[in-house]
């Protein structure tokens, strides 16, 4: 069975967003499709039935602050096309990620599925917060094969 790291390996860039959040953290966060390769298809999905695979990864490039940053990353995904698997919720992704003043985080990577096409494009909204309450959004748009 293969590893994560070799199915991510897989996954081709489709969108790329980058923006300074929560006035002290640098963030990315792109979305990935999956290359058509049937036994890597089957890996990420038993029941996709020739329905897209993609992946939604998040990556806090630089804390540029000069204490440690609790980071809380909410997705959620705007028309239901798609949904996150292995989460409680399959319309949504939470993860809280520390970081240490002048240091990143690696890609976090949440694998998507596609339940039913009806548009051909679902979007992805990214909040990044923190323990203040402050907040900052980023949407990103997803076309749906």
């Amino acid at each position: 069975m293969k590893s994560l790291a070799e199915l991510l390996s897989q996954l081709k860039e489709r969108e790329l967003s980058s923006k300074f959040v929560l006035n002290c953290t640098l963030a990315q966060t792109r979305v990935l499709k999956l290359v058509s390769s049937k036994s890597v298809r089957s890996l990420v999905s038993k029941s996709s039935g020739g329905q897209g695979s993609y992946g939604h990864g998040v990556e806090l490039v630089r804390n540029l602050a000069l204490w440690p940053v609790l980071v809380r990353v909410e997705s959620s995904l705007a028309e239901g096309q798609l949904c996150y698997k292995d989460t409680p919720e399959p319309h949504k992704w939470l993860i809280e990620i520390t970081i240490q003043p002048n240091r990143g985080s690696r890609e976090i990577v949440g694998l998507l599925e596609c339940e039913k096409k009806l548009s051909g494009r679902d979007g992805i909204l990214v909040t990044f917060s923190n323990q203040r309450g402050d907040a900052d959004s980023v949407f990103l748009e997803v076309m749906v094969d």
